[in-house]
């Protein structure tokens, strides 16, 4: 029996693999990544921040920032990173 020939789709495949994403899941595999002094934020921090994105319109799905396209979570885990708010870094208060 022959299989059929299926064509690799790198944007099917990222549909996919963002359709098994959750917010819960990707602030899971955030909290598992090790600490590094300096490169990472303070659990603080990381708490305020994604509390910040969680109230914010531009929030997709819970999951993804419609202004940076990158997972809030992540983002939020990163010491230097900054909100790309067009109105405004919303974590420079914090």
């Amino acid at each position: 029996m022959l299989q059929e020939n299926k064509v690799y789709c790198p944007r099917c495949e990222m549909q996919a693999l963002q359709s098994q994403l959750t917010a819960a899941s990707v602030e899971s595999q955030v909290q598992a990544m090790t600490y590094i002094e300096g490169f990472s934020s303070p659990q603080a921090l990381y708490k305020k921040r994604l509390s910040i994105c969680k109230r914010c319109p531009a929030l997709l799905g819970g999951i993804t920032c419609s202004y940076s396209g990158s997972l809030a979570a992540y983002k939020a885990a990163i010491l230097s990173a900054t909100c790309p708010n067009p109105e405004g870094n919303k974590w420079q208060k914090i």
